[in-house]
Formats: structure tokens, C-alpha cells, sequence
């Protein structure tokens, strides 16, 4: 535990922490992907290439992410459902109020930062564009997620 008696995740605890990125930008994923490898954060990376793809993995009653502590990055701008209508559908169903979640997004808009904070996101990261800034932006988020509490995930019950 930390000072502020949060339980502080051990990277090297052997229990996988897994991120759930919602993003339609094969590249940005795999950028994501190897800056934490790079920075030797543990964290298993399942992807989602728009909303309700997410919702499908969210949802199923198989899915890899039960019974482990999930944490999801959420692109703004994709096709099929917007990650604001996303984060709108989870933040509205009880079982997902306390999903971690964080806008990870080349939006710099008022308005969608504004419109993320009215739905109680985790956090807003204006996806960087340079190399160095990436991976510092993705060892932030990766440390911060250390550093709080995630309860184990477990699927609504249909």
C-alpha cells in the first residue's frame, strides 16, 4: 500500500495487467505496444479497432479479460460508434462505473475533453506525435496504473 492506502500494483507480481486499446489506428496500436515493451511494463494489450468491437469483448461471458485487472485507452475519432458513444454506453451500465478509463486521442477539442470529463473518464492524454513523447505519455499512463486500485473484471451477467 501507498501513503495515500491505495494498493500498488507489483508489475512483477506474475498476475498480467491488461489494457484494453480501443483505437482504429493499426499503428498507433502497435507504437503503444512496443513503447511498453520498451519500458518493460508487463501489461498484455488486447485490441479493439472501434466501440463496439470493445463492447463485444466487454460483454462476452469468455472473455479473456475476467478475473483480471483491466484498465481501457479509448480512442475519440472511429468509425462505426465514437469513443465518446462508448464511454457514454459503459459509464451508463452500473457494472462499468469502475472500468478504468482514459481518452488516448489526437483530439484536442475543448468540447470532446469538456464532454470526457462530464462522463467521468480516468484521464485525457492528447495523443503525442513525436517518438519520445509517446513513450513518455504511455510510461505515465502505465505508472499511474501501478499506483491505484483495479478490481478484477467481471463481464455483466446477460
Amino acid at each position: 500500500m501507498n501513503a495515500l492506502g491505495n494498493t500498488v500494483l507489483n508489475p512483477d507480481s506474475g498476475e498480467p495487467q491488461y489494457l484494453l486499446v480501443v483505437e482504429d489506428d493499426d499503428l498507433d496500436v502497435e507504437l503503444i505496444r512496443r513503447c511498453m515493451i520498451e519500458a518493460e511494463h508487463p501489461a498484455t494489450i488486447v485490441h479493439a479497432p472501434h466501440g463496439q468491437a470493445a463492447l463485444d469483448i466487454l460483454y462476452s461471458p469468455d472473455s479473456e479479460l475476467t478475473d483480471k485487472r483491466v484498465a481501457v485507452t479509448i480512442d475519440l475519432n472511429m468509425p462505426r460508434m465514437t469513443g465518446l458513444e462508448l464511454i457514454e454506453k459503459l459509464r451508463a451500465e452500473a457494472t462499468f462505473t469502475g472500468l478504468p478509463l482514459f481518452v488516448f486521442s489526437g483530439s484536442e477539442l475543448a468540447s470532446d475533453i469538456e464532454r470526457a470529463k462530464s462522463l467521468n473518464v480516468n484521464g485525457y492524454v492528447t495523443k503525442p506525435t513525436g517518438l519520445r513523447d509517446m513513450k513518455d505519455a504511455v510510461a505515465t499512463l502505465m505508472r499511474f496504473l501501478q499506483l491505484i486500485h483495479i478490481s478484477p473484471y467481471k463481464p455483466p451477467v446477460s
